[in-house]
């Protein structure tokens, strides 16, 4: 069995590509398996720091700098 390239060339008995082995089961972890959940998730525990008062002692002390 051969392959015709271009002007009758002839390519015998030839491999392409070699046997390739894909994992098609990952173990992903919960963030991988569900990336919106976890976002909202990263998002809402972010939000719930900056309520902190703190965050307002540090913004006027950022404000007495400039």
């Amino acid at each position: 069995m051969g392959v015709n390239i271009g002007n009758n060339n002839k390519i015998n008995n030839s491999t392409i590509a070699e046997d390739i082995q894909v994992n098609q089961k990952e173990d992903k972890s919960f963030i991988g398996k569900h990336p919106v959940i976890s976002s909202f998730l990263i998002s809402l525990v972010a939000g719930l720091v900056l309520m902190f008062s703190f965050w307002n002692n540090f913004i006027e002390w950022m404000e007495g700098l400039f």
